[in-house]
């Protein structure tokens, strides 16, 4: 029995070892370059592979920080385009603007001012309620607001997780990682949306091998026109995208160089608008004329004040009318200069009628301020 189980195992593995051997010697073995992710590694949702975590291509199992990867799938199954859009959904992030979930306004005198938001929108969001995030592509600091029309994948590292180089901000590093040409096939796609009030939004994607196995170019466009209903705000985005992937030498006979490759893009665009204001108007003429408070009055003053300042009984007890006299709005001076005469009339009671000139015809005059202005000339003839 023993002896017929040794002569299994034997055969088996005399069947099955130049099997091995002949698949290892057909299938040719890739060795993928450490400082770059493909596209084609993730699936729907789910991304396997960051350089978020060290930099280097690492399995997203074995990164020790808070990493979301967005997926092309996921911009597409959700609608969303840009920061604006896709920040609100994803997990510890907030954004501003009209689809955000955060105001991210500056106060001046006290008020809610939006300008920063509205200049630079791209910087308006919040990562765990702390701090903004930085934006980079392909881990340098940029200035540039993503667009799903030639993004790769959106990471977002939530945290200071620069391990081993970069930046490092409180709020962590939202990473842009652009599409790149493909040398393996050509590829193309063409999106066109409408919205509401004339809104719509066309984007092309384009993958062309020039040379098989040596030479690629992959070419994006997007025209977007975006209407708001609070009129007369719009934004219009247009931009235009190339990538270039060039072997220079394959060093196939080799054993010390490897693949030499040349890659590169270039992005040119325009974002102009009126941005929409995410705040309702302020009311503040009310808080003028409103009296200010009794304790704050005291603890400046140090004196007590009547009840009367604060509990609604207080009425005025003199009228003062700022109306100039017919009679003494300008009486000529010797020159023919004019000395301007102002007298405000006060009143003792709310209801009183327009007076005459004059103290002594009417009883409601309580008392007459009178200022006299002259002009130069007039002062000099004076003297």
């Amino acid at each position: 029995m023993n002896s017929l189980r040794t002569y299994l195992i034997v055969v088996t593995v005399a069947l099955v070892t130049p099997l091995i051997h002949a698949q290892q010697e057909d299938e040719a073995v890739y060795d993928l370059s450490p400082f770059t992710i493909s596209e084609e590694e993730t699936v729907g949702y789910q991304a396997t592979t960051t350089l978020a975590g060290s930099r280097l291509k690492t399995n997203l199992r074995d990164v020790g920080a808070a990493v979301s990867v967005l997926t092309k799938e996921i911009f597409n199954d959700t609608g969303a385009t840009d920061a604006s859009t896709i920040l609100a959904l994803t997990a510890n992030t907030e954004v501003s603007g009209p689809n955000g979930n955060f105001a991210d306004v500056s106060f001046s005198a006290s008020r809610p001012n939006p300008s920063e938001q509205q200049r630079m929108p791209q910087n308006s969001q919040r990562v765990r309620g702390l701090a903004k995030a930085s934006l980079t592509r392909g881990f340098f600091l940029t200035d540039i607001p993503f667009d799903s029309y030639n993004s790769d994948r959106v990471t977002i590292n939530r945290g200071p997780n620069s391990l081993l180089f970069g930046i490092g901000e409180p709020g962590g590093v939202i990473n842009n990682a652009v599409n790149g040409a493909s040398l393996g096939q050509n590829f193309g796609e063409l999106s066109i949306r409408v919205g509401e009030r004339g809104s719509h939004r066309t984007s092309v994607n384009y993958n062309k091998v020039l040379i098989e196995d040596r030479l690629a170019l992959r070419f994006s466009a997007l025209n977007e026109k975006t209407e708001y209903k609070q009129r007369p705000t719009y934004e219009s985005d247009e931009r235009f995208y190339v990538a270039l992937n060039l072997t220079l030498f394959k060093n196939e006979g080799s054993d010390f160089f490897d693949k030499t490759d040349i890659r590169g893009n270039f992005e040119q665009g325009e974002i102009e608008g009126i941005p929409p204001s995410i705040i309702p108007p302020a009311e503040g003429i009310s808080n003028w004329f409103s009296l200010p408070s009794r304790s704050s009055i005291e603890s400046i003053t140090g004196s007590t004040l009547p009840a009367y300042w604060d509990d609604g009984s207080w009425s005025s007890k003199l009228i003062v009318d700022t109306q100039w006299g017919a009679d003494f709005n300008r009486v000529p001076a010797p020159v023919g200069d004019y000395v301007t005469i102002q007298m405000p009339l006060v009143y003792q009671t709310v209801d009183s009628q327009t007076p005459s000139i004059g103290l002594a015809s009417d009883s409601s005059i309580a008392g007459s301020i009178g200022r006299v202005v002259w002009e130069k000339n007039c002062l000099e003839h004076l003297r």
